[in-house]
């Protein structure tokens, strides 16, 4: 399934495959986008939900004139809540791991990986 999630000031585009608990995808950039983790990425689908999101600015969500570490956080938070989700798995690659580690903070409710 595929969606479009208002997250403020800017549309956060999100594609979700699979049941299970979530598994959030976090690509590298700021610039990158969701599509390198595919197909790769498709064979977990047979146990997790995997999201995945294109963050801010890339991909097909919509474009911002900057980027921030703290602004991804609330965007992830968001994504997170929106989907009804209340513990999430994350995968982090590149710039999506620093989001990872920056998540991993006493008040999230997360565990995570990265590659």
């Amino acid at each position: 399934m595929e969606q479009d999630m208002d997250a403020g000031e800017s549309r956060i585009y999100i594609k979700l495959i699979g049941r299970g608990e979530p598994l959030v995808f976090l690509h590298g950039g700021p610039g990158s986008e969701h599509h390198y983790f595919l197909p790769q990425m498709e064979e977990l689908a047979d146990h997790f939900e995997l999201v995945f999101y294109d963050q801010t600015g890339c991909g097909k969500s919509d474009p911002v004139n900057e980027y921030s570490m703290e602004k991804e956080i609330e965007v992830l938070e968001k994504v997170r809540r929106e989907l009804g989700f209340e513990k999430i798995h994350l995968f982090g690659e590149s710039w999506g791991l620093c989001l990872l580690w920056c998540m991993h903070l006493p008040i999230r409710n997360v565990s995570g990986g990265f590659y």
